[in-house]
C-alpha cells in the first residue's frame, strides 16, 4: 500500500512539472483539528485552536475547455492545531505538529480579468510529526514531546501517538493571476476521513491558506 501510495505522489509531481504550465508556490496556513470520543450515551467533541503554520510545492496548469483547466499540486505542509485546558491550578498546553504530502486535484474556472476559483479532491500522506506538551502550576512548569507514528496501530504499547498515514479530503481555493505568471491564492482543506485508528475515536484535520506562487513559461 505505501509503495502504491508513493509512486502515485510522484507520478502526480511528474504531471505537474511536466503541464504546460509548471509553477511554484508557497504558503501560510491556519492549521486546525477536530477529535471526537464517542461512548453509548455521549460525544465528547474537541475542537483545537488554529497554530499559524506553512506549505509549499509545486502546481501544474493543463488546458481541458475553454476558461478551464486542471491545476493539480504536489506539496509538503504541516498541519495539527493546539489545545490549551485549565484544571485545579495546573494548565496543561499541546502543540500538534505533523508533517504531510499533500496532493490536491482542483478543477479551476479562469476569467480573462486573471481572476480564478476552483475545487477539488485532496490526498494526503502522514511521513512524520510530534505533540509538544507543557503543564504548568504550582511554580513548576514540565514540557515533553510525544512522537507521532503514522502506521495506524491503535494497539501499540510505547510511548508514541498513533495514526493513520492516509487522509482523504476536499479542497476550494481562489485567486489572482497576473499576466507575467504571478499569483496569488486563497485556500481551505477539510479533511474527511478519520486518522484516529482507535475504534468509537475520530480526528480530522483542516487548514485555511493564503500564499503566493509563480507560473514559468507565463504566456
Amino acid at each position: 500500500m505505501k509503495k502504491f501510495i508513493f509512486t502515485f505522489f510522484i507520478a502526480a509531481a511528474s504531471m505537474a512539472v511536466n503541464a504546460q504550465t509548471f509553477g511554484v508556490h508557497a504558503n501560510g496556513i491556519l492549521a486546525s483539528a477536530k477529535s471526537e470520543e464517542k461512548d453509548q450515551n455521549t460525544t465528547l467533541s474537541t475542537k483545537l485552536d488554529s497554530r499559524f503554520s506553512w506549505k509549499a510545492g509545486v502546481v501544474g496548469d493543463i488546458p481541458i475547455a475553454e476558461n478551464f483547466s486542471f491545476m493539480p499540486q504536489l506539496n509538503i505542509l504541516s498541519k495539527g492545531g493546539k489545545l490549551s485546558q485549565s484544571e485545579a491550578g495546573f494548565t496543561s498546553s499541546m502543540e500538534m505538529k505533523f508533517t504531510y504530502l499533500e496532493l490536491p486535484l482542483n478543477l479551476v474556472f479562469s476569467h480573462t480579468s486573471g481572476l480564478f476559483i476552483g475545487a477539488g479532491p485532496s490526498l494526503s500522506y502522514g511521513i512524520g510529526g510530534e505533540a509538544e506538551v507543557t503543564v504548568s502550576g504550582g511554580g513548576l512548569s514540565e514540557t515533553g514531546t510525544v512522537k507521532i507514528k503514522f502506521d495506524g496501530d491503535d494497539e501499540a504499547n510505547d510511548d508514541n501517538a498513533h495514526l493513520k498515514a492516509l487522509e482523504l479530503g476536499a479542497n476550494v481555493i481562489a485567486g489572482y493571476r497576473l499576466s507575467n505568471g504571478l499569483f496569488f491564492n486563497v485556500q481551505y482543506n477539510q479533511g474527511l476521513s478519520n486518522i484516529d485508528p482507535s475504534e468509537g475515536s475520530s480526528f480530522k484535520n483542516k487548514y485555511f491558506g493564503f500564499g503566493i506562487g509563480y507560473f514559468f513559461g507565463a504566456q
